[in-house]
Order: C-alpha cells, then sequence, then structure tokens
C-alpha cells in the first residue's frame, strides 16, 4: 500500500473537512500513515472567490500539486482536501466565460488539471445540502446562492475532466468513509493512476 491519493471536491461547508478527519482518525487507529493537504485558498496572497483569476487559480492548483508530491513522500495515504478541480470550479463561478477562452495561461492551467486527475486513487465530491449552514469562521462567503454556484460548477468541472466522482451527501458520508477505510487497510484500493 504505497501512493494512495484520495481528493475530496467540493463547494464551501459540504462536510469535504469532516469527512477527511473520519478518515483520518480511522487510519491512526489502524495505524496507517497518512497526511492531509489542506484547502490553500485561504493561504492565496491574491484575490479568491468572487474575484478568483488565472492568476490565483494556477498559484493555488500549483501549490496544491507541490503540497501533494511532499506528503506522498511522508506517508501511505494523502487526503486532499479540495484537489485541483476545485480551484478550475471556482474560477470558471468567478468569470464563467473564461472556459472558451484560448490564452496561453488558461491552456496551460487547463491542461495542469487535466494532467494531475488522474494521479488520484479515488476522487469524492460533497453535494450541497441547503439544510446545512455555511461555516462562517473561515472566511467563506456565507451567501447560499453562491455555495449552490459553486456546487453546479464542481458537477461541471467534473463532467468537462471527464471523471466519475464518488458522490458524498450528508446521508452517506459515514458509510463511505468506512468503506473506503476498509479497502485501504485491506489492499484492495490500490495506486491507480500514478
Amino acid at each position: 500500500m504505497s501512493g494512495l491519493k484520495i481528493a475530496v471536491s467540493g463547494a464551501h461547508s459540504t462536510g469535504k473537512s469532516r469527512f477527511i478527519s473520519t478518515i483520518a482518525s480511522a487510519l491512526k487507529v489502524k495505524g496507517i500513515s497518512h497526511s492531509i493537504v489542506s484547502d490553500l485558498a485561504g493561504k492565496c496572497p491574491l484575490p479568491i472567490l468572487r474575484d478568483h483569476s488565472v492568476e490565483s487559480t494556477l498559484w493555488i492548483a500549483a501549490r496544491g500539486i507541490a503540497e501533494e508530491i511532499e506528503a506522498a513522500h511522508r506517508s501511505a495515504v494523502v487526503l486532499v482536501d479540495r484537489p485541483v478541480l476545485d480551484a478550475w470550479a471556482y474560477l470558471l463561478a468567478a468569470v464563467p466565460t473564461i472556459e472558451n477562452s484560448q490564452t496561453i495561461k488558461i491552456l496551460a492551467l487547463r491542461n495542469l488539471i487535466a494532467s494531475w486527475l488522474p494521479t488520484y486513487s479515488r476522487i469524492y465530491q460533497t453535494e450541497v445540502d441547503e439544510s446545512i449552514p455555511i461555516d462562517d469562521n473561515k472566511g467563506r462567503d456565507l451567501d447560499p446562492a453562491y455555495r449552490m454556484a459553486i456546487g453546479r460548477q464542481m458537477e461541471l468541472a467534473s463532467r468537462t475532466f471527464g471523471l466519475g466522482p464518488t458522490l458524498l451527501s450528508s446521508a452517506n458520508s459515514l458509510r463511505e468513509a468506512e468503506l473506503l477505510v476498509s479497502e485501504i487497510s485491506s489492499g484492495d484500493l490500490v495506486e491507480l493512476r500514478q
């Protein structure tokens, strides 16, 4: 068991971090080394969210990739809270027409994301549950309509890049976490695409 990367994608306040925490706790109990690559948007020195730009998206994607590589050298399992796909979705939410752009930066970004996505052993994508309030302690946009728009962009981004993520909701996330930990600990989940 080596080189496993589990990515959890989705809009803000949809249970990504809770899902990762559940997996990390179970892996710790089983003695399986793991690292968490956390959401990097808050560390980005450039405008994000509604002001996302190509440059901020490139910064987040490149920094995320670097941290994933580093974490993979320390641990058997890397849990990624916001894979490169998420940066793309937030960019499209901020600038919907940019997807059709043929600028060098957009082409480079699209190629970077498309090339990196196959390095994940499994990709989960959270669904927006409007009954769950937006956590306001992380500098998030508190507009529920914006969160829904991001959720739609996440779904579109998955289709754009030909992904078939496992969907997570508040109803199935605990069961999915248990299944994943079982697959990891039994060796059934293998390094698929690196």
